[in-house]
């Protein structure tokens, strides 16, 4: 046997008193040799050994055929990939073993079987002998198969504790709650029971990173990145730019060169925009600690890379105002015009810099950046416009300005629009709400989304239905630790076994993107033979992006739904839209009245997410002829738990809290009287989903689902003060003077241009046409159902402001 670990390293207590006290050789080797593979290989051969321990990252440089006296091989000491045990597979016997020191080396061992090659990662296996694995969540209570969280070990070969570290040992030696008098070590290391018994390593705990808002657990790309068919070793890290923000960056050792396009486009169908790296490097050898694993600290500063085309110099005044942006933005010296935004480390929140830096000269968008992502391209599709700042602001002003009295004129104009409105209303007030629908099972699409997780509680909590939720994973144990997930972060709810909810809750891994939802033939009509209605909540919703992203969900994700409705058993459809369909503008149309009997009013808009929103209603309208049961549910802007304050989990990525945080830490909102600010609490809106979803005599139907107790700027900037938040309510003349002389100021430019990025959020009059949307059939409905929304006091903004606070949002 060969004693590859230095003496300095817990395995080469393995390796020696395995082999000796069997009646083994044990030959010890020296750090020349193995850093030499040649003379490494060469020196296994000569000397007949068959049995060796060896890291992962040091095996993956040597081909089976150089070690032909190898007969056992064990590797240990980081996670290996399925490419090297396929490699090996067939030549020795192979062995994958886990374990800290702190439990005398070893603690778990899988011997392969082809059988686990389907899991998404190799297994480190079962206990050995005389120990006790205990998979924990953080109250140590023990989690079923398929949940993820902390590995525990018991048994005889635990350690006492750190000599002379009596804080450290009392952290990770903690009393055994499940067996009296006997400690268990906390690995820190996240793990999973797969179905047989056996254990999948996830990565560590301390691994997780937050960038820009996101918790990113850096295992969960890594394990991405690795299934590549070329990709051997890889690490992702967080660093920082020359900015102080923060960025991934991936690197890997590969057999051949794949290319960084090509491991950011896998990595794009698997995981959301903010899990893929900004930084892909190829390296010959990772580097490597004394112990024989990845050195992160060593990992050398990314090489940014550009697009294929000969770096080109600007051809005008144009690119070199964008080239000139670019370099301040993206903190580089040079850059070519045919270098591409994201791959020189832009994001979403960098375009919106872009965006406020050239929107002083040009008519530019966020989307552009998306659509355009080189110098040359943007150059040759964004106009220039003189005192483009100048006009933009003025016409926030005059549209913030227009006050009540414009509405009041437009209502005035829509009188008779509204006296139809409210007869064609009369028609719902002697409708028979008592009976509902004869459904057992509901499909639940976008379980996983804010407003979809609230709607699972509410189904749960308020009827008797079993939810079948399809969830993106690699597995459907995978799916199922994504759902609870977010419903112990949204309400305490833990997978524990004892939860009376866990039966009527069917997870299972399926994407709305792919054809049957990525299931087999066999499942998907199963599924569709016993569904009795589907809810979908699942969108695309994010404010910029490639129009082709939002179409694959919102419009052909509902084109599969819809016809799934139509396979086996024949099913209601609930899809849920917004409001925002009804903005926009229409050509020669100053205002609008949009109501629950509208959909297509000849309307334009230049955000993907509404377009694709309008497109799937239109397409739902078609297929109402066709014979579908359907019902909209338009829904508001979207807030926190009315109970509890807590907002979605990715929150920088809402436009509205990104709006009130920049006018917070300015300190300044504009006095606008117009009751404009609409505050849905997502628990109630869910709530009136789940009240009308299955109401008998309501089939066809479209609803207006926001709070009906709209608020003003005004209003707002006191109940913030009530929360102890201190900011100013100046006249909108003041506000947009202020903006105008503080947009360049490095304490400042990047608030207000969100503010300007976002500012239809507030300033509906923006657009060319004014939509006024109505709500009272809808209000009408639910009053009678015994529904009412609540007002936005002090003690909800109290809440609000303590959660943006508790997550360090502000």
């Amino acid at each position: 046997m060969l004693q590859f670990a230095s003496s300095s390293f817990d395995a080469s207590v393995w390796e020696m008193f395995t082999i000796l006290l069997g009646g083994g050789t044990l030959y010890l080797v020296s750090r020349d040799i193995i850093n030499n593979l040649n003379e490494f290989a060469r020196f296994m051969s000569e000397n007949q050994i068959t049995i060796a321990l060896l890291p992962p990252t040091y095996l993956a440089g040597i081909e089976p055929d150089r070690l032909p006296t190898l007969k056992k091989l064990v590797t240990g000491g980081s996670a290996i990939t399925k490419e090297l045990v396929t490699r090996w597979k067939d030549r020795v016997e192979y062995m994958n073993a886990y374990g800290p020191s702190e439990s005398s080396v070893i603690a778990t061992t899988w011997t392969y079987r082809e059988e686990d090659m389907g899991y998404p990662s190799v297994p480190i296996g079962k206990p050995i002998a005389n120990t006790r694995i205990y998979i924990m969540d953080t109250h140590q209570k023990l989690l079923p198969l398929g949940a993820a969280g902390e590995m525990c070990i018991a048994g005889d070969g635990l350690a006492r504790g750190y000599l002379h570290r009596p804080e450290l040992t009392a952290e990770k030696f903690v009393v055994n709650p499940y067996e009296a008098g006997e400690k268990l070590y906390r690995t820190g290391d996240l793990v999973r029971w797969l179905p047989d018994g056996t254990i999948e390593f996830l990565g560590r705990i301390d691994d997780q990173v937050k960038i820009r808002g996101f918790r990113i657990e850096l295992g969960e790309i890594e394990a991405q990145l690795q299934k590549h068919p070329l990709v051997r070793e890889v690490a992702v890290i967080a660093r920082e730019d020359k900015q102080g923000e923060k960025y991934l960056a991936a690197y890997f050792t590969a057999e051949g060169e794949p290319g960084a396009d090509e491991l950011r486009e896998q990595l794009m169908q698997e995981l959301p925009d903010y899990m893929v790296p900004s930084s892909f490097m190829q390296l010959d050898d990772m580097p490597m600690t004394p112990s024989g694993k990845i050195d992160r600290k060593a990992l050398p500063e990314p090489e940014w890379q550009g697009s294929d085309h000969t770096v080109s110099s600007p051809r005008n005044d144009v690119d070199l105002k964008i080239q000139k942006v670019w370099q301040e933005i993206l903190g580089m010296e040079s850059i070519g015009i045919d270098e591409h935004f994201f791959r020189l480390g832009g994001n979403s929140i960098k375009a919106i810099q872009v965006v406020s830096r050239l929107a002083l000269d040009f008519e530019v968008g966020i989307n552009d950046i998306f659509q355009y992502p080189t110098i040359r391209a943007l150059g040759d599709n964004i106009k220039y416009s003189k005192d483009r700042l100048k006009q933009f602001v003025f016409a926030l002003r005059e549209a913030a300005a227009s006050g009540e009295n414009g509405v009041s004129s437009v209502v005035w104009k829509m009188r008779e629009s509204l006296k139809e409105y409210r007869k064609k209303n009369q028609g719902y007030e002697n409708i028979d709400l008592s009976e509902r629908a004869d459904y057992r099972n509901i499909l639940l699409v976008g379980g996983t989304g804010y407003l979809g997780i609230h709607i699972l509680f509410q189904l749960l909590q308020n009827t008797e239905y079993k939810v079948y939720v399809p969830v993106r994973g690699t597995s459907d144990g995978e799916a199922m630790e994504r759902l609870w997930a977010k419903l112990k972060f949204h309400f305490g709810l833990e997978l524990d076994g004892e939860n009376a909810w866990e039966d009527r809750v069917c997870v299972f891994c399926g994407d709305l993107t792919q054809d049957c939802f990525g299931l087999s033939r066999e499942r998907y009509e199963d599924l569709a033979g016993s569904i009795d209605a589907i809810i979908n909540s699942a969108a695309n919703v994010k404010h910029f992006g490639h129009y082709s992203e939002f179409q694959a969900v919102n419009v052909e994700g509902n084109e599969r739904l819809i016809k799934f409705a139509g396979t086996g058993k024949k099913k209601t459809y609930n899809f849920v839209s917004t409001t925002s369909v009804g903005s926009g503008w229409i050509e020669d149309q100053s205002s609008i009245m949009f109501t629950e009997y509208d959909c297509n009013v000849e309307q334009s808009s230049d955000n993907y997410y509404v377009m694709t929103k309008l497109e799937a209603e239109k397409e739902i309208v078609r297929a109402r002829q066709q014979g579908l049961d359907s019902n909209v549910f338009r829904v508001g802007n979207l807030v926190f738990d009315s109970n509890s304050g807590i907002f979605q989990e990715n929150i920088s990525d809402n436009a509205f809290y990104s709006l009130v945080k920049s006018m917070i830490t300015l300190g300044r909102l504009p006095a606008i009287q117009d009751k404009t600010m609409n505050f849905s609490f997502v628990d109630e809106v869910a709530k009136a989903v789940v009240l009308l979803f299955d109401r008998k005599n309501l089939i066809n139907e479209t609803y207006h689902l926001f709070n009906s107790h709209q608020v003003s700027m005004i209003s707002f900037a006191k109940l913030l003060k009530q929360a102890d938040i201190n900011v100013k309510s100046m006249p909108v003349e003041d506000f947009t003077e202020y903006m105008f002389e503080k947009y360049d100021e490095p304490e400042t430019e990047q608030e207000i241009a969100r503010i300007l990025v976002h500012s239809n959020v507030f300033f509906e009059g923006a657009s060319k046409t004014l939509f006024m949307t109505m709500n009272k059939k809808t209000d009408g409905i639910l009053q009678a159902l015994g529904f009412e929304w609540s007002r936005l006091d002090g003690q909800k903004v109290k809440l609000m402001m303590d959660h943006v606070k508790k997550v360090g949002f502000m």
